[in-house]
């Protein structure tokens, strides 16, 4: 777990218990 500049989607959805829920948080976050 090492701290990057900025998050990567393709990170977020290897954390992420299900890629389904990274990719709607990246899309969240792009809408905000």
């Amino acid at each position: 777990m090492r701290e990057a500049p900025e998050p990567d989607p393709m990170k977020q959805v290897k954390l992420c218990p299900s890629p389904l829920t990274a990719f709607s948080n990246t899309l969240k976050q792009h809408k905000r």
